[in-house]
């Protein structure tokens, strides 16, 4: 398979997050290889698919209501109360899918889709007239073959739509979030620099009485990429050895030993 019919399949989530797309490395490895700033590695963890969650869920909706409106009609939503109800159980099993998205849930959603695009400079990066959305790329660093998927991709960035617990420390959290070693790979699949644009879960009320949400647009340093570099560098090393394991051993007796 060439390079254009490999992104042509990596356009597919289904493909990009299943068993084609593992074939790839991507940041979201990077947890389990090296670890995280309050957590150790576990790489017996290494390529298992993440179990869907609500969080994910929402994560996507919000993606999907900004970049994607026209597929927002097939998105699994039902007006109910409680996922404990026998209606959303039996909504579950008559769509096909694990999971689905409580109306009030959408409406939130909703809501803070609308005020970041509401936002002039928000709506300017995200509306750009050339920008394309959801865009896949492959390509080597450190010798490895990796993956990413730009939100937006314009002539002159990367931009990445993040939704945040707390806009404030987003700056602060962000290398915890391995955000960092995202916009490093990304810079280097498709060779521009990568900005989040981020909003705040939580709807807020002025000393006026008027509701907003924090956002924010977050350039990534040079010294964070840096920073990066060596950590996806460190990604690799560590790849290399669980590709050259010796079939014979197994993984799974892997015994964490370090101190404390």
């Amino acid at each position: 398979m060439n390079k254009k019919q490999t992104l042509k399949k990596l356009q597919n989530d289904q493909d990009y997050y299943g068993d084609f797309g593992r074939q790839f490395l991507s940041n979201s490895d990077l947890n389990t290889l090296i670890g995280g700033q309050y957590e150790m590695a576990d790489l017996r963890q290494f390529k298992v698919p993440v179990e869907d969650n609500e969080n994910f869920l929402k994560g996507r909706y919000f993606h999907q209501y900004i970049l994607e409106p026209e597929k927002i009609s097939d998105f699994p939503v039902i007006d109910v109360k409680s996922r404990n109800s026998k209606e959303y159980k039996e909504f579950l099993k008559e769509n096909g899918v694990s999971l689905a998205l409580k109306q009030s849930e959408a409406v939130e959603i909703e809501d803070m889709a609308r005020y970041m695009l509401n936002n002039f400079k928000m709506y300017e990066f995200i509306r750009n007239p050339k920008a394309k959305y959801e865009v896949p790329a492959v390509g080597e660093i450190f010798g490895e073959m990796w993956k990413g998927k730009a939100d937006i991709l314009t002539d002159e960035y990367v931009f990445d739509i993040k939704t945040s617990a707390n806009v404030l420390k987003f700056g602060f959290n962000a290398r915890h979030y391995f955000y960092h070693t995202q916009a490093y790979i990304y810079q280097r699949l498709f060779g521009k620099p990568v900005v989040f644009l981020v909003i705040g879960k939580t709807k807020k009320k002025n000393i006026l009485g008027e509701y907003y949400y924090d956002m924010g647009i977050f350039p990534v340093s040079n010294a964070s990429l840096e920073i990066a570099s060596e950590l996806v560098k460190k990604a690799v090393d560590v790849y290399r050895q669980i590709r050259d394991i010796d079939p014979n051993e197994n993984i799974d007796d892997y015994i964490i030993n370090t101190s404390i």
